[in-house]
């Protein structure tokens, strides 16, 4: 046209390609990146960020943490948890980051009034605050975890009052079980979850540490981590404590990729997965056993399971990992690294850095489009790391695109399916539904009705589980809130 070229868009899916690792010592590492034979060629690019400090590393997720759009409980406190960690962090190990430091400070100040603002009558906390007053009553395991972020708060000085926690711990304390009542680990895990919340409050809790003590076989690692902590922060170093820790090193599993913590037994609520057994060991061994073989090595798992977005699995993971690593940051006494770096591509350098000690250590990363890379041979990616103490941690994503029509959906454990009906027909219980693919607008009824139907096949319960689904081209949610619409659950 004569106004200028007209784009024409294609459809495309993206994948992505990872690797990650560490240099403890003077040396290199070479990591050979291949394109995919279905890849397109003129998409795509291939990023590489070099981190000479875990402190960069924390940095970026912090900031990929706010970016997360939900605005459930466990979000927010997943981030105001992990802000108010490395506030502490930074205050304590005096690294100076122009700007982060009050950045973070106003963070955590408007992360308390989102909290306290979604108290309930009860005292506790549900997973969403509802826009009406019909709440439903305050869940334990929710309460605990904004209990453990205000208490942490109130210690750091953020001044908002106990009345809040005060109430909070009541609602909390009036729901536990008795440790001899309970049956299944995911209940014995969910009470050691709360002690870990109310133990430094001034209750009366013996004898809830005494039967979780007592069936500390049963616990899976991150509550088997946590009420190591509660307990030493109650009695110091005794006899129990390194049996908790003896315990905890025993279930540890090694691979090449580093050590980790997995559930055993059954596991019905957020917590379980890898990442976050994981989190909560490090974040237990880095105050109680700094000097464990296992901290380096779970740390060099955390770093490898960081997904492109410079996130975990969930906020939740995120939000531990993040604390996990603010906490052996503490232990090791890596910020203080010092050492030089690069970064080389097929004999060319593309990157280099200095990590300097105590200063504020940031990131390099470099981008290459897909284009300057060897379509039909490998091509060498050298990490170089010069002579000092510390450690260097690098990450390499392969973003590629492939056209749409050809590439197959991605399954990762939930299927889903989205199906559109006419509304006002039965559907989509009738057994004679039939879904529709397009529909035109009629004149005589511009108020016309489309039900969105949305299967959901899980392998296993789960809990909270969150669902983003999109409005389709040309029409518009009659009700946003979602307070009369119709859902089908059956188990």
């Amino acid at each position: 046209p004569v106004w200028g070229d007209l784009e024409v868009v294609r459809y495309v899916m993206p994948h992505t390609f990872s690797t990650t690792g560490q240099l403890t010592d003077e040396g290199q590492r070479l990591e050979l990146v291949s394109l995919p034979i279905t890849t397109d060629p003129d998409l795509g690019e291939l990023l590489v960020e070099l981190h000479p400090s875990l402190v960069s590393i924390m940095v970026e997720s912090l900031e990929a943490l706010e970016a997360v759009p939900y605005d459930d409980n466990v979000t927010k406190l997943s981030r105001f948890l992990a802000n108010l960690e490395s506030y502490l962090a930074l205050k304590d190990l005096g690294i100076d980051i122009p700007g982060l430091e009050s950045d973070l400070e106003a963070l955590v100040k408007e992360g308390l009034r989102q909290l306290l603002a979604a108290q309930n009558f009860d005292g506790g906390w549900t997973w969403r605050k509802r826009l009406n007053y019909d709440e439903s009553p305050s869940d334990p395991f929710i309460t605990a975890y904004v209990l453990i972020g205000l208490q942490k708060a109130d210690e750091a000085g953020f001044n908002f009052g106990e009345y809040s926690i005060d109430r909070g711990v009541e609602s909390l304390f009036n729901q536990l079980s008795s440790p001899d009542q309970l049956e299944s680990a995911w209940q014995l895990d969910q009470l050691a979850f709360e002690v870990y919340a109310l133990h430094k409050r001034d209750i009366y809790l013996e004898t809830y540490f005494d039967g979780l003590y007592a069936r500390r076989s049963e616990l899976n690692p991150w509550a088997l981590a946590l009420l190591s902590l509660s307990l030493e922060e109650i009695e110091g170093r005794t006899s129990r404590v390194t049996t908790l820790l003896s315990d905890l090193e025993s279930r540890a599993v090694r691979s090449a990729t580093g050590v980790n913590w997995e559930s055993e037994g059954e596991t019905s609520f957020l917590p379980g997965t890898p990442i976050f057994n994981t989190a909560a060991a490090l974040y237990t061994l880095s105050q109680l056993d700094p000097a464990s073989a296992s901290v380096p090595l779970a740390l060099q798992f955390l770093v490898k399971q960081r997904g492109a977005k410079d996130l975990w699995m969930s906020t939740f993971d995120s939000a531990w990992s993040v604390m996990a690593i603010t906490s052996a940051l503490q232990g090791t006494g890596d910020y203080q690294a010092e050492f030089e770096f690069s970064l080389g591509l097929n004999e060319m350098q593309i990157a280099e850095g200095t990590a300097l000690g105590t200063q504020a250590p940031t990131g390099t990363t470099a981008t290459v489009p897909l284009q300057s890379l060897y379509p039909n041979a490998p091509n060498a990616l050298v990490i170089e790391r010069g002579e000092g103490m510390g450690t260097l941690y690098y990450r390499a994503d392969l973003n590629t695109y492939q056209a749409a029509a050809t590439a197959k959906a991605i399954d990762r454990g939930i299927h889903l399916q989205r199906d559109y009906y006419v509304a006002g027909e039965g559907c989509p219980a009738a057994e004679d539904c039939r879904p529709i693919d397009s529909i035109k607008l009629n004149p005589e009824d511009p108020s016309q009705m489309i039900t969105v139907a949305i299967t959901a096949i899980v392998p296993h319960d789960m809990y909270h589980f969150i669902l983003e689904d999109f409005t389709p081209a040309g029409t518009e949610i009659l009700n946003e809130e979602f307070l009369t619409s119709q859902t089908l659950i059956e188990s």
